[in-house]
Parts: C-alpha cells; structure tokens; sequence
C-alpha cells in the first residue's frame, strides 16, 4: 500500500500507472541503466509492460516523477528484510549526475525512518556501480559485507551491502558558547549575504538574554548547520538556518526542522522566504529557487500566511507552523529584539 505520494523539490514519488509504459521502456531499454541496477536492458515493450505490472502491485516501489512536466524518469523501491528494508532504485540515464537520485534517496529515508518507523535501512550495489557507491557514502551507510549474488539475466555479480540506522543519524542541540563560537561565525558568513546579516555580536548579545536562541546543529560530532530563533510571548521566529554545504541534500535540514517543531512545540513557529508573487517586484532571476526554498517548507509542515513583509526594500512571504501569526505578534516579536527605531526604520508588514 502506498503513500499518497512523497513531494520533493524538483520530482515526486508516486505509484506506478499504466500509463507509465513509454517512459518506463524509454529508460528501461538503454543498455546499462538495468545492469547496474542487476537486471538486462528491456529489449521490447511487451517486456516493459510485464515490468509495469508487477510494479504497479508492488507495495513499496516509488515512480519517479519530475514536477515540471510528470514525466516517469526512474524508480525507487523497498524490499523487505528479516530486521529491516532494502533500497533499490535505478534512473534514466538522461538524468544521472543531477542530483535527482540523492532527493529521491532523502525522501525514502525520511519515509522509512519518520512514518514506518524502520530502526534500519539496508542498500546494496555491485561494485562495477560507482555512482551507487558515492550515494551510499553520501547518505551515511555503513559496510556489512560482499556477496556474490545472482542477477536477472546477468549471472552471478558481486555486490556490497550496506546499512543505515536511525541512530546514525541523531541531530542534537548545543547553544552557541566557547568552544563552537567560531565555526557558527564561519558557517553565518559564508551562508548569508552581506545584505541580509545582522552584526554576528548583536545576536550573540541577544541570545545571552531570554529572547533569542543561537544554536550549533551537531550530527554525533559533526558539525553540521546553525539556527538562530527569537520569540516573544507564544511567537516563535526561525531568523537564520543554515546546513554546512556538504551536509545538504542529505534530509538534514527536515531532520532539524522536527527537532525545532518539537523544542518549540508550545509556540507557533514563523519564518520568511523571498516572495514567489511576481506582481509585487515584478520578473525574478531567481523564481525557481524562490519555489524550490517555499516549497522545502510547506512540505516539512509550515503553511504560507496572509501577511507579507518587506525587509530593507525586500518582499517576503511570510510562512508559520502551529496556529495564524498575525501582524501585531509580529510587530511585538520584532521590536522586542531590536531597537525601535531601527525595527521601524527596516520592516514594513503588509
């Protein structure tokens, strides 16, 4: 049984239609995407269409779709284990190398650790698959052993598996002081352009105070990302969050928005994003990524409110979590951590 679906930014995972045939043999039949999933190239479309239809009755095999035209490039999949599940997927070749299988690979985890509740996720790749391997690497999973196993019309190869557990990857918490002071400085300056930065001693001045939160984001002993929040009454505000550049694309940063959601739990949660409405500032250079940000957080939960703002001549939506963050909270939010003054001078709510 299937979710609904799972929406990342650029594809979604859905189950397989029948009208999924041609894009399934467009990518089926290249010689090369199968053997390095296991399996021999499709050589006609009534091998496909067999294919197809035990996908379709498959209870865990994803269709991956892209956003911009639904259009079927690929599949992931679970298959069970005695302890656990396996992950399998394979991708048209047209796609590889664009970051596509890493979001879908994200969106599986998160799945199989956040609502089937799985203590483990197992991957297997034979070893001539190289691409697989860095995947692997990429998203934490460790070695357990080599096999030579059987194929689907490829005889014998040899194959790694590997593991993945959920307390592998547990994000944890430290507020900003001596020791992680320096690496939260370098990851704020390099993550935030000029224009959008408070002096970095203003917040570290506030979050001495009862107000302001300026959190060091750790997986184990990784370092890994910041945030920085300020609240006033029942109104929490996500000011800053950043992941480390080699630690993004790897489901962390919906990881670190649960934890947050959870740490503020009896607060309602506010952040903004630059506006996706062209009628305010007219054509953007940058409107996908504009979509891409949007969307990262209404999937994690976060819906976008009617009220807007306006930053140093910047339009923001406005996006909450928790219960309708109206004006006056945000002005009350605001003003409570800057000067007066200075809060007038720079926001303008709409």
């Amino acid at each position: 049984m299937h979710t609904s679906s799972l929406e990342g930014e650029r594809i979604y995972l859905r189950a397989f239609e029948s009208s999924d045939l041609n894009d399934l043999n467009e990518y089926a039949s290249v010689y090369g995407v199968g053997e390095m999933a296991g399996w021999k190239h499709h050589e006609s479309l009534d091998e496909s269409e067999v294919v197809l239809d035990m996908l379709i009755k498959a209870r865990h095999v994803y269709a991956i779709v892209l956003r911009a035209n639904d259009k079927l490039i690929g599949s992931i999949g679970l298959s069970s284990m005695d302890d656990g599940m396996e992950l399998g997927y394979v991708l048209n070749r047209d796609y590889w190398n664009r970051g596509i299988m890493t979001e879908a690979i994200e969106l599986i985890i998160s799945y199989c650790f956040d609502e089937l509740k799985l203590s483990k996720i197992y991957s297997g790749y034979y070893t001539d698959n190289l691409i697989s391997k860095r995947l692997n690497k990429k998203f934490g999973f460790k070695y357990l052993r080599k096999d030579m196993v059987n194929t689907l019309g490829l005889g014998k190869k040899e194959r790694v598996l590997t593991v993945l557990e959920k307390e592998d990857r547990q994000i944890r918490f430290t507020r900003i002081n001596k020791e992680n002071k320096e690496e939260i400085k370098d990851l704020y300056f390099s993550a935030f352009p000029k224009e959008e930065r408070i002096a970095f001693w203003y917040l570290c001045l506030k979050a001495k105070k009862k107000n302001a939160d300026f959190i060091a984001i750790y997986d184990k002993s990784d370092f890994i990302g910041l945030a920085y929040l300020i609240y006033h009454r029942s109104t929490a505000f996500l000011f800053f969050f950043a992941v480390k550049e080699e630690y993004r694309g790897r489901g962390y940063g919906s990881l670190i928005l649960g934890k947050l959601k959870s740490m503020y739990k009896n607060k309602k949660i506010v952040l903004w994003v630059e506006t996706t409405d062209e009628t305010y500032d007219g054509e953007f250079e940058n409107l996908a990524e504009r979509w891409s940000r949007k969307g990262f957080y209404q999937r994690n939960g976060f819906s976008e409110s009617i009220c807007k703002i306006r930053e140093n001549g910047v339009r923001y939506d406005i996006l909450e979590h928790g219960g309708f963050v109206s004006k006056k909270e945000m002005h009350d939010l605001l003003k409570h951590f800057f000067i007066r003054i200075s809060y007038y001078y720079h926001y303008k709510f709409k």
